[in-house]
């Protein structure tokens, strides 16, 4: 499923390892206090990117993105991602299988358990409904992880590359319209990006790492890729 495991593991880490660094930086505060950070200069870029994005936000941009607020929420991602591992499992891509749901039930309970614990508060004037802590972003780990995983586990080697960025690419995308939203900080967004891809990553490597191991009449490689 991988071309190389150690690049992955690498990439994977790196990206883990940064988004923990934000989420450190940002530091557990009073709802009523963000942007406020640990940090000051992550609390300094978050309020100038949601500055910025006021200062330039139009009726386009705000109707865009609240058609994305729908496609990254759970109504459509929860049957998006039953479909895709239904056809893992109708195509008997046991590997890709494995790993997409092992990124869905890594990156959904961790951004729960994260925004409960950082109880991050949301930017003001916020242009949809919400009714849970800001940071990481949701939609923006549900798209990011999803596109990844499924990026991995169906490309070849000779444009996996290209799909993952895509992927990602596809993670900012909703990530920017959630501050046009007014519903999310940057920094929220990005780590939404890192964590998404990082789990989404990390859980190819180890699902390809346990299919090295099982004997090969049991294994769990009954389709190329």
């Amino acid at each position: 499923m991988l071309s190389s495991r150690t690049r992955s593991s690498i990439l994977a880490l790196l990206l883990l390892l940064l988004a923990a660094g934000i989420v450190a930086g940002v530091g557990r505060n009073v709802p009523s206090s963000a942007p406020d950070t640990y940090l000051d200069v992550l609390g300094t870029w978050d309020a100038s990117a949601d500055a910025w994005i006021r200062e330039r936000r139009t009726d386009l941009l705000v109707d865009a993105a609240r058609a994305l607020d729908v496609v990254g929420g759970a109504v459509v991602t929860v049957p998006l991602r039953i479909g895709i591992l239904l056809l893992f499992a109708a195509f008997r891509r046991f590997s890709g299988f494995f790993a997409f749901a092992m990124t869905w039930a890594i990156s959904a309970p961790a951004t729960e358990g994260l925004k409960a614990w950082l109880h991050r508060g949301r930017p003001p004037g916020a242009l949809v409904e919400i009714s849970s802590f800001a940071m990481p972003s949701g939609h923006t780990v549900a798209i990011t992880s999803i596109g990844v995983a499924a990026a991995i586990a169906l490309a070849t080697d000779w444009w996996r590359g290209g799909l993952v960025l895509l992927a990602i690419l596809a993670g900012a995308a909703m990530g920017a319209s959630r501050m046009v939203l007014s519903v999310h900080w940057l920094s929220d967004v990005v780590v939404g990006v890192l964590f998404g891809a990082g789990v989404a990553i990390a859980s190819a490597v180890f699902v390809d790492l346990v299919a090295d191991r099982i004997p090969e009449r049991w294994s769990i490689r009954r389709a190329p890729g």
